[in-house]
């Protein structure tokens, strides 16, 4: 959910924007957003946060997706992605990622932070909605 276009922002609505936790830096959140020195409260009127994810794009009808490569891109609004999360083919979060062709699809992706690990999910075809919840490989 995007943050709002005036008024009073705090430290927290921008944490829970980003998926971050106090103690809340407005130099460290400015720099999770790819923002550019000085920081400012006000440069996150407006923003709301995509979180790009590595994933596998060729798909399977079964359950090995985590035998699977992850060449492609998709973004989502979560730091986590959950059942009914929906990936979308660009950070800009308008369109959502095409997996029509496929049914009963499922995709590997590494996490956020591509630190923590990967997992695997069911994606709904029409909608890009993980429509389990996602197992970690």
């Amino acid at each position: 959910m995007a943050l709002p276009a005036s008024g009073p922002i705090s430290g927290s609505q921008i944490g829970t924007e980003l998926g971050v936790s106090s103690p809340y830096s407005l130099h460290h959140m400015s720099l999770s957003a790819s923002f550019s020195t000085p920081d400012a409260m006000s440069d996150f009127y407006s923003y709301f946060a995509n979180f790009q994810l590595s994933i596998s794009c060729d798909g399977t009808t079964n359950a090995l997706a985590c035998d699977l490569g992850m060449a492609c891109t998709a973004y989502t609004n979560v730091i986590t992605p959950v059942n009914g999360t929906v990936f979308y083919d660009s950070s800009a979060l308008t369109t959502i990622y095409d997996f029509s062709g496929y049914s009963n699809i499922f995709i590997k992706f590494s996490s956020y932070d591509n630190l923590t690990g990967t997992y695997k999910a069911r994606i709904d075809s029409i909608s890009s909605a993980i429509n389990n919840t996602p197992t970690s490989c």
